[in-house]
């Protein structure tokens, strides 16, 4: 059991640790970002400060670290006033961001996330996170990277995202799963445009083994292929399998998933689980695998399960049943794209219950991501 709460120190504001912008920030099409070294104070607390210069601005701010976990605690406004407080969310039955739960390597806050959650107003803003060691002890003095990525909410109804669709090593000589990806790909592309997100996908090669590791473990290839691009881009990388899980159909680096260079900053698919059991694309098993990509990238900026498979366990939107069992919730939300599992009657996926419905609240919580520009 994971000891994190042990010590609930005040941060030091008279020791920030944070050191002058190792580069200016820049800007690409519509998000800033500014980028620097810092350290936790003594009590294993940073401060980080976000300037929004704009009424209804969205922000990023990603935290990684070379070892040890993070965590998100607290959010102030620029009244000084608590907006979040990790103690309202850490047991909470309903989901807001993953950021509150102490991660290897990294933790990433978008705000706001809900309608209710904005909009944000001119001022500074100071996001409190916590170093914290393997055994979730909170450790001091620890150095870290930040990025702080903010945009313009011109529209929160409807933005553009890019992504860069990456095959694993030997994925690209499979013409025919080439095929199925680009089909299940346009797929995809309906389903965002469905929510006023206009998908910009483009397609790539990346070195990394087919045989893929949990997205939280990282691969540094991840980070240098973000390097590697001239603007930001979201990251899916399609390979064999995931974490050697023949049945594991994709899995994103966060919840939500950080719009920055990181080892974890991608969404990692299995054509071969999504191809079904005899390893063969059939018209169905694309639908099915275009309600995977559309569902891992709903993961990776922001978006929890209506429902947890074990029927105690909601998303913190209004609009979605905090149904209880798996008949209500399967009657109720079976047909939400981001419900936990594909609902079937029989063993292909010809029998599975088309899942292509986000809510009102759900598409907002899209559209309010820092990357979707």
């Amino acid at each position: 059991m994971i000891l994190l709460w042990l010590c609930a120190c005040a941060h030091d504001d008279d020791d920030d640790g944070v050191d002058d912008p190792k580069k200016p920030g820049v800007t690409a099409d519509i998000v800033s970002s500014t980028v620097y070294d810092a350290t936790s104070d003594r009590d294993g607390y940073l401060s980080i400060p976000v300037e929004v210069t704009e009424d209804g601005g969205i922000f990023q701010v990603v935290v990684t670290r070379e070892r040890g976990m993070l965590s998100t605690e607290y959010l102030n406004g620029p009244d000084g006033s608590a907006i979040l407080d990790w103690e309202d969310w850490y047991d909470s039955s309903f989901s807001l961001t993953e950021s509150f739960f102490p991660t290897e390597f990294a933790t990433t806050l978008n705000w706001p996330v809900r309608e209710e959650d904005g909009p944000l107003e001119v001022g500074s803003y100071e996001v409190i996170i916590s170093t914290l060691d393997a055994q979730g002890y909170y450790a001091g003095r620890e150095n870290v990277q930040v990025e702080v990525l903010t945009r313009a909410e011109p529209n929160a109804a409807r933005g553009a995202l890019r992504v860069v669709v990456a095959y694993a090593e030997g994925v690209r000589d499979e013409p025919d799963v080439v095929a199925s990806v680009e089909a299940a790909v346009d797929y995809w592309v309906e389903l965002y445009a469905a929510v006023g997100v206009t998908l910009e996908p483009e397609y790539s090669d990346i070195a990394v083994d087919a045989e893929l590791p949990d997205t939280y473990e990282g691969l540094p290839e991840i980070s240098a292929f973000h390097d590697s691009q001239d603007q930001r881009t979201l990251l899916m990388v399609v390979g064999e399998r995931i974490a050697a899980d023949r049945w594991l159909y994709g899995e994103a680096g966060g919840i939500p998933g950080p719009y920055a260079s990181a080892d974890h900053a991608a969404v990692f698919v299995s054509w071969l689980a999504n191809a079904g059991s005899d390893a063969e694309f059939q018209e169905a098993d694309i639908l099915l695998f275009g309600e995977t990509m559309a569902h891992e990238v709903g993961h990776f900026v922001g978006l929890f399960h209506p429902v947890e498979d074990g029927w105690e366990y909601w998303d913190a939107l209004e609009d979605t049943s905090d149904c209880t069992g798996m008949g209500a919730c399967e009657g109720s939300l079976g047909a939400n794209l981001m419900f936990p599992y594909p609902v079937c009657t029989g063993g292909s996926a010809a029998s599975c219950l088309r899942q292509d419905v986000l809510s009102g609240g759900q598409a907002g919580v899209v559209n309010r991501y820092v990357g979707v520009e």
